[in-house]
């Protein structure tokens, strides 16, 4: 995992929302802050399962449809490909984009 990285990442998100809401400047955020961080620490909790001993499914959520492929109409084969037999770049064919949401 690169720590900086993500480090970078979460300024410019801190300076994007303070841009917007200008009255958070100079205040001591580092409460909401925390609270955030709980809640996308229970967000991942909840899509890895783990935890849940008492659950027949604890198989961690690492593939999850969120829209039909644009490329292909969700056939899977490239808009425009009469011939067929070529899967979609977009979506390997499948016709769905995913997201891995850990």
């Amino acid at each position: 995992m690169n720590l900086t990285k993500l480090f970078e990442t979460q300024a410019a998100l801190d300076e994007h929302i303070m841009q917007e809401h200008p009255e958070l400047r100079g205040q001591n955020n580092l409460d909401w802050k925390l609270l955030a961080l709980q809640v996308e620490l229970g967000e991942c909790s909840n899509e890895w399962r783990g935890f849940k001993k008492w659950s027949n499914d604890q198989d961690p959520r690492t593939c999850v449809s969120i829209d039909v492929c644009k490329n292909c109409g969700g056939t899977g084969i490239p808009l425009g490909n009469i011939e067929g037999g070529v899967d979609c770049w977009n979506c390997g064919g499948s016709g769905e984009i995913t997201k891995n949401p850990l």
